[in-house]
């Protein structure tokens, strides 16, 4: 778990070197151009986030037991289970969803799951996970994002995926997010 830990702090230190500071390999060359939101190099264009998701859906839960027509077994991956699915523990809950709930969630490698839902004062909501094959793997059902959570696919042909899932923990760790939350009824919602 500690060096699961150190290289995530490493690949995180790159991703606000590279995109955050503009400190990138080859960087020295490229000429800077002013935005709306700042100087960005020139190579770099601004996008409505929108843009960047080829699909995204909200998550489900399903039931406990199998009954008709909740037939289809798949794991759910809950905001509070992020933490735990990168250091590769299972704890995700066993439920079971009707076939047309389940074929439109199911995650795919390269796939966010982002938390919409729940957070806390000292945890705001937006946290977000990376969807791998070696996550996927590790379970013997497919697996759907929670209902307080968003599956988001992003659109290859105009962002990586990784990038966009640094950019996202970015925005939660510096608590960015916290500008795009509201508060209704004790829980606090994207």
């Amino acid at each position: 778990n500690k060096r699961i830990d150190i290289l995530w702090n490493f690949c995180f230190s790159i991703f606000n070197e590279w995109f955050l500071k503009f400190r990138y390999p080859g960087f020295e060359p490229t000429g800077m151009i002013e935005t709306k939101l700042g100087k960005i190099p020139s190579s770099f264009s601004l996008m409505n986030i929108g843009k960047m998701f080829s699909y995204y859906i909200g998550g489900g839960w399903g039931n406990d037991l199998e009954t008709d027509p909740y037939t289809r077994a798949a794991y759910v991956i809950r905001g509070a289970d992020f933490t735990s699915a990168e250091v590769f523990d299972t704890s995700c809950p066993l439920r079971f969803h009707k076939l047309a709930n389940m074929s439109c969630r199911t995650l795919k490698p390269m796939d966010i799951v982002f938390e919409i839902s729940g957070g806390t004062e000292d945890v705001p909501v937006g946290r977000s996970v990376l969807v791998t094959h070696d996550f996927l793997k590790r379970f013997d059902h497919p697996v759907i994002p929670a209902s307080f959570c968003k599956l988001i696919r992003p659109n290859q042909l105009v962002v990586n995926p990784i990038y966009l899932y640094f950019w996202l923990r970015f925005l939660h760790s510096s608590r960015i997010v916290d500008q795009f939350q509201i508060q209704s009824t004790g829980i606090i919602n994207f």
